[in-house]
């Protein structure tokens, strides 16, 4: 699970920081990871300051890169933040004890991780900083990816908050195990216990996602070039009523450029860039982007009507 985001300045690098933070799901099982790398200069300093302040942190953030790490105290638990930028090798990194931290209800941020070569433990969130362009001025763009379980409801949560920032609405991920789609038992200081139930949401998105296809493109000496297709299923409905606002097929194509030297094909990642592009481009056009991909996208007679009626819905939830 991946996720990408356009970071124009400081303000929403730290802004990113402060949504990770705020979906850290501490538990009592071990130590969340994150892996945070990035050139020098493309803001790993300043999403790592915030996230560390969103999680309670009241002291002065201290950069790590010469004593390699910092411990905190957090609301929840421990942070620790690595700087592995300075690291000679893989021995150095098991003098630093690093292992010593990796404690229940601990936060580990470690910048650099590619400088281990390998030898530490799996993240569960992987975030990538990276320059819109060669001198800054555009921003960042943030890739943020899960690697574990917790790390793909940790996503999920803070994309919806993202997304729901932006839209200005509010918007329930449903997440196996949370109390959202399931029950949820709460018990109060004089030990009675409620079984508490959610109600079902005003309306509700069913995504499906339906084929995908690769197809050849064009062919050069130098390499070919594959169009990786998706279609999917969107279906909008207000459950209470059964209207449905939307039920219509959407289809997209990216293509992907295979080096001739290059003797086996990583499909997985393309077909990831199309599903991504084809929500990114739908929901585009629904909160009225003028987006021509729509005319060819779309399959079905009413999708036009399906379109307007779902952005006016979605305008009068604000």
């Amino acid at each position: 699970m991946k996720a990408v985001w356009r970071l124009p300045g400081a303000r929403q690098t730290e802004d990113l920081g402060a949504a990770l933070a705020r979906g850290c799901p501490w538990g009592e099982a071990g130590p969340r990871l994150i892996y945070l790398s990035g050139e020098l200069g493309a803001g790993k300093t300043t999403l790592a300051a915030a996230l560390l302040r969103a999680l309670g942190v009241e002291e002065v953030v201290r950069s790590p890169s010469y004593a390699l790490i910092e411990t905190y105290a957090a609301r929840a638990g421990e942070a620790v933040h690595v700087d592995l930028y300075r690291l000679r090798g893989s021995e150095e990194l098991q003098q630093l004890g690093l292992s010593d931290y990796l404690n229940e209800r601990t936060l580990l941020l470690i910048e650099w991780p590619e400088r281990a070569a390998g030898a530490l433990p799996p993240p569960d969130l992987e975030l990538r900083l990276e320059l819109a362009d060669p001198l800054g001025s555009g921003g960042r763009n943030a890739q943020v990816e899960a690697r574990s379980a917790v790390g793909k409801t940790w996503l999920a949560d803070t994309f919806s908050e993202k997304l729901s920032t932006a839209l200005e609405i509010p918007i329930l991920p449903y997440s196996k195990g949370y109390a959202i789609g399931n029950r949820m038992a709460i018990k109060v200081s004089d030990s009675t216990v409620y079984d508490l139930a959610l109600p079902k949401p005003d309306y509700e998105f069913d995504l499906d996602l339906l084929k995908l296809k690769t197809v050849p493109y064009e062919v050069k000496a130098a390499g070919k070039s594959l169009i990786y297709g998706t279609l999917a299923e969107v279906k909008l409905e207000e459950p209470l009523s059964a209207h449905v606002y939307m039920d219509s097929q959407f289809k997209n194509g990216e293509v992907k450029i295979v080096p001739a030297s290059q003797a086996v094909t990583d499909d997985f990642p393309a077909y990831e860039d199309s599903i991504d592009g084809l929500f990114t481009k739908l929901f585009g056009v629904i909160s009225g982007d003028n987006n021509p991909w729509i005319k060819s996208a779309a399959i079905g007679p009413n999708t036009d009507k399906e379109i307007a009626a779902t952005r006016e819905l979605l305008k009068s939830c604000k």
